[in-house]
């Protein structure tokens, strides 16, 4: 490693925890700006010569476990899963590249500009956070993401997305990226890139985590980006049939995604290798579209 690679470890590592302090800082005032967001788009909707204009402005995605959403009385000992209670440490995923299919045309989602979403890619943070009996977003979390200007989902035929941060933005220097592609709890390194899916449970006994992101970056160190594509980007496409109500969500089948997984810290997968045998089953999992639904 010559003496350029460890400066930039170096400045890696004294920035690291000021980035994470800023974020959530800023988290909070994101929300409020995100509501001011949401507001000015419907009066400009409502004033504007379209006016008969319909959609939506946001789409929201829910957790769900064995065919039910995961409650505020669920948290309390953990949700039940294979008998053991398990606490929901972290649960976050980027998504980009969002589209619906109306008859034979396809139409881009656009995304705005906030601290959970810069240059067309957003983030959820899932974790289940009570307000009283109701789980809300808080300045950590984020359970939806919120589109430019509003959208026709009910007459759509299909919404698409990909899982995970496009090539291009991956392996950018997240000192220098916006939120949330610089969050360094997403983040591997410049040649790996971030994090897709970063999930985390633990309980009393033990600990298990699913960490999806690109294998086979090559560079000249971990401080350089590939200029080539990682040979498994590992970022799933998922398309989704129209929605079954008018709720304009989408859910989460965490009980799918770790269909046939066993859950110990011995069979977590954080994608450092092959050999980790949890990680084809979860992979294989996501991409049967089966753990995600479209309400």
């Amino acid at each position: 490693m010559d003496r350029v690679d460890k400066f930039l470890i170096f400045e890696w590592l004294q920035l690291v925890l000021l980035r994470s302090f800023k974020w959530f800082k800023s988290a909070l005032a994101v929300r409020s700006k995100a509501c001011w967001v949401l507001c000015i788009s419907s009066f400009l909707v409502a004033c504007s010569p379209n006016s008969n204009q319909v959609g939506t402005s946001q789409l929201a995605f829910k957790l769900m476990l064995n065919g039910q959403p995961i409650l505020c009385s669920d948290l309390a000992e953990g949700v039940m899963i294979d008998d053991q209670h398990w606490q929901l440490d972290q649960l976050k995923l980027f998504i980009h590249d969002m589209s619906i299919q109306q008859g034979d045309k396809s139409k881009n989602i656009e995304l705005t500009t906030n601290g959970w979403q810069a240059h067309q890619v957003g983030l959820l943070s899932l974790e289940p956070e009570c307000d009283g009996s109701k789980i809300e977003d808080n300045e950590e979390t984020n359970h939806g993401l919120i589109f430019k200007v509003p959208v026709d989902l009910q007459n759509a035929e299909s919404l698409s997305f990909r899982l995970g941060v496009p090539f291009e933005l991956n392996h950018q220097n997240p000192l220098t990226q916006p939120s949330p592609l610089n969050l360094p709890l997403m983040f591997w390194s410049w040649q790996m890139g971030h994090k897709f899916v970063r999930w985390d449970m633990s309980n009393d006994i033990d600990t298990w985590s699913f960490h999806l992101g690109s294998l086979g970056c090559e560079s000249a160190s971990v401080v350089r980006s590939p200029a080539q594509p990682c040979s498994e980007p590992n970022v799933v496409s998922v398309t989704l049939d129209s929605p079954k109500s008018n709720a304009n969500e989408v859910h989460i089948h965490l009980d799918k995604l770790i269909h046939n997984v066993r859950l110990s810290s011995d069979n977590s997968c954080a994608l450092h290798g092959a050999t980790e045998s949890s990680c084809q089953q979860l992979i294989d999992n996501l991409t049967n579209n089966q753990v995600f639904e479209w309400y």
